[in-house]
């Protein structure tokens, strides 16, 4: 939400064909373009799951009237690691059960937090069982810290989140639930009071911190594999270098589905606290959930002493989530008798307009590369927003043969009625000196027209090839199928066919080539791995179809459950390298 970049159409053809005019054995001609390895692998133990994510306005705690407030749209409920595990393997829920039925029963959804690390954690963790830990003093209150990377305390979180899952991992009314940490509080991501000389004598290393955080949070997100997740953030070890590096891994691991964001408890509208930590999560292309420093009474605590620049400042960072205290939902004495009302309902329909679900187009080629001859191809991408409102964009380069989820970002922002053209899209917006593959576009407005070309200098002017970019309701789909006609491999063409996946998981393709009399030449099947893309070269051949073909068509289908797909095929002139759009029908 928020954060999101243009994107849009479709390259390829010709910039495919010089890729692969570098690696064929007969001569190099445009058009063709041969896979390379990237060492990535199709194989993953998770698949992604898209999750519904809260928006808008939950209170940070419930209590008093504040289920009558009209933008109030859950709450927070907290509990301590040691209330709900009194012992080893024995749970008591009735509890926290209890609190999640009162707030359902006001019509609220609800997040979950479990409190651990000192103030949370159960003494039989390190008594009994024989955790690693050291002495702090948070709050003027002294505290054991059990050691994040200790395997046995990864084990017992992961129980935790075995348990808990099996008791509300199926409440539709569960929006988000925050990874316990063994920090000073347990749930926020900071080390105050404990001393980091101690802590490195134990054995702490950024690395290991940085493992540790991604473990748990895995394990959270393995148990609640319907949820959305938060891991709160500070710095650490006197900067934010440690948590940039755990919400990166966390939000670009393929395995966990972006379903991972940022948590940040202590946002006030002030720039003058963790200021790198502010600028990391302003950057950081995922999900972020906060939560206020204070009550709007604490007017010390907000910049300028004005508690509306707490909402300024969720915006200018793409938040998507707030927890306001429950003190400003009330009403009568000792709350806020309604003051933010307006601030509120213009968050809630900002939140809502921001991250309404996202439109997305698929281009299925996109290439920066050397062809033969000292030709040199680069796709310009050009978007248009059409629509009455400004647009927030993002791209995703989703290289070719090999899962797509962990490729680069890129966003930007396109006011309303406004165009923009991205030269060398690749270079430019990925940084990629040598590559090829598909582009993910996606924004929450669905006004936007998008148009990739990938051409090369030639005999003073430009030669290359246009494609359109692929729409969702222009995609493949389970139990369809598309023909494309005109397929041709004899003396005089070659057809190359490119196949891109817009679907977060592996997609079965079926091929088969069909003679102009209704004969079947040749059939086989492609997977493509989560937003995937491939290149059949010379593709009469891939199939198995020998001797000359003309006039004959490709019929594609998949059977795939939430299959996406975009294609296209380029009939390559073998005198001229010309290269001509197929487009499915």
């Amino acid at each position: 939400m928020g954060k999101p970049r243009p994107a849009g159409h479709h390259l390829d053809g010709v910039v495919l064909v010089l890729l692969a005019l570098l690696s064929l054995a007969p001569p190099a001609r445009a058009g063709d373009v041969r896979p390379a390895a990237r060492g990535l692998t199709a194989e993953r133990e998770r698949a992604t799951t898209a999750v519904e994510k809260p928006t808008g306005l939950f209170s940070s705690a419930s209590g008093g009237n504040m289920y009558a407030h009209p933008q109030l749209r859950g709450v927070l409920i907290r509990a301590s690691w040691n209330s709900i595990e009194p012992s080893p393997g024995v749970f008591q829920l009735s509890t926290l059960a209890g609190q999640v039925a009162t707030v359902k029963g006001q019509g609220r959804s609800w997040s979950l937090g479990i409190v651990a690390g000192g103030p949370g954690t159960p003494p039989w963790l390190m008594d009994s069982l024989g955790a690693p830990w050291i002495s702090y003093t948070f709050r003027e209150e002294p505290q054991r810290l059990p050691l994040f990377w200790s395997a046995l305390v990864q084990e017992r979180l992961r129980l935790l989140a075995v348990r808990l899952a099996e008791e509300f991992g199926e409440d539709p009314a569960l929006k988000l639930v925050y990874v316990p940490q063994m920090t000073a509080n347990g749930i926020e991501g900071h080390l105050q009071g404990v001393d980091m000389g101690l802590l490195a004598a134990a054995g702490y290393t950024d690395d290991l911190w940085v493992a540790a955080a991604k473990e748990a949070a895995t394990s959270f997100a393995d148990a609640f594999s319907q949820k959305a997740l938060a891991f709160e953030v500070h710095d650490v070890n006197g900067g934010a270098t440690v948590p940039s590096r755990i919400l990166d891994d966390l939000w670009n691991d393929p395995r966990l589905g972006q379903r991972v964001g940022a948590g940040m408890w202590w946002i006030s509208g002030r720039t003058d606290y963790q200021a790198s930590l502010i600028s990391v999560l302003a950057q950081f292309p995922g999900d972020v959930y906060g939560q206020v420093i204070g009550r709007s009474d604490q007017t010390n605590r907000f910049a300028n002493g004005d508690y509306r620049t707490v909402f300024s400042q969720a915006r200018e960072i793409g938040l998507r989530y707030l927890e306001p205290w429950e003190y400003e939902f009330g009403t009568g004495p000792n709350t806020a008798n309604g003051a933010w009302d307006d601030t509120f309902r213009d968050f809630n329909e900002w939140a809502d307009a921001t991250t309404s679900p996202a439109v997305t187009w698929i281009v299925p080629s996109a290439a920066r590369a050397a062809g033969a001859g000292g030709s040199r191809y680069s796709t310009e991408l050009v978007i248009a927003n059409v629509g009455t409102r400004e647009a927030e964009v993002t791209l995703r380069f989703l290289g070719h043969d090999g899962d797509g989820r962990s490729g680069r970002l890129s966003t930007l922002s396109l006011g309303a009625g406004r165009s923009e053209t991205v030269s060398d899209v690749l270079g430019t917006l990925f940084g990629e000196t040598e590559a090829y593959g598909a582009i993910l576009v996606s924004s929450g407005v669905s006004t936007l027209v998008v148009l990739a070309q990938t051409s090369t200098p030639q005999g003073g002017g430009t030669f290359g090839q246009s494609v359109p970019a692929f729409g969702a309701a222009e995609r493949l789909t389970a139990g369809g199928s598309w023909s494309i006609a005109g397929i041709r491999e004899d003396a005089g063409f070659r057809t190359n066919l490119v196949l891109a996946s817009a679907a977060e998981t592996e997609t079965v393709v079926e091929l088969r080539l069909v003679a102009e009399d209704g004969s079947t030449l040749a059939t086989t099947s492609r997977t493509l791995p989560p937003l995937g893309m491939t290149q059949l070269t010379r593709v009469v051949r891939e199939l198995g179809a020998t001797g000359d073909v003309s006039g004959a068509r490709l019929v594609l289908s998949t059977a795939t459950p939430g299959a996406s797909i975009a294609a296209y095929a380029s009939v390559i002139d073998n005198a001229t390298n010309d290269p001509r759009t197929l487009l499915p029908r």
